[in-house]
């Protein structure tokens, strides 16, 4: 069995397996990741008094009332963040790397501009905070919303990567 057999996962197309483990990352990403949120945030990195705060409660309102919700500054940055960074992989020159064959035979051309694009992407953050009004205290104070706002774009990335994949794929 080779790797393009598999989609590079080693297990064989549509095992019951590899759409449970997929299933089961989606869904518990999420919960994870606010929970750590809270457990360092809410809880001063203590898992114990976390553990606590939730076997104490009958009701879990005032726990899920305490957790982050989404906002348009955080969806701001992310999106910035993203634009600049796509625009740098598009803009800034590298050598050409071609990737593997996929299943469909498909080869990916990559370009190794990432040192040069961090530089530039340090240069800028420091330039803005410099010469604008960005406050970095502000990506920090948003930084649960961001959470949720990344799980969010994350999952309906991934499931938009399974319908094309399965019913659109490339070549």
């Amino acid at each position: 069995m080779s790797w393009s057999d598999t989609a590079g996962t080693g297990v064989q197309e549509g095992g019951f397996f590899r759409s449970l483990g997929a299933l089961l990352l989606l869904l518990s990403t999420p919960p994870f990741t606010l929970a750590l949120w809270s457990i360092f945030v809410q809880h001063g990195g203590s898992a114990t008094s976390f553990a606590l705060h939730l076997s104490d409660r009958k009701n879990w309102k005032p726990f899920l009332d305490s957790l982050p919700t989404l906002s348009w500054e955080a969806t701001y940055y992310i999106a910035a963040f993203g634009a600049f960074q796509a625009a740098l992989q598009l803009l800034v020159p590298g050598k050409e790397f071609v990737g593997p064959v996929s299943p469909k035979g498909n080869r990916p051309v990559y370009k190794a501009n990432g040192v040069e694009s961090y530089l530039i992407t340090l240069v800028a953050f420091f330039a803005c905070w410099k010469y604008t009004s960005f406050e970095p205290a502000r990506v920090y104070d948003q930084f649960g919303e961001m959470l949720n706002a990344l799980n969010i774009f994350g999952n309906v990335l991934c499931l938009f990567l399974t319908v094309k994949g399965c019913y659109f794929p490339s070549r």
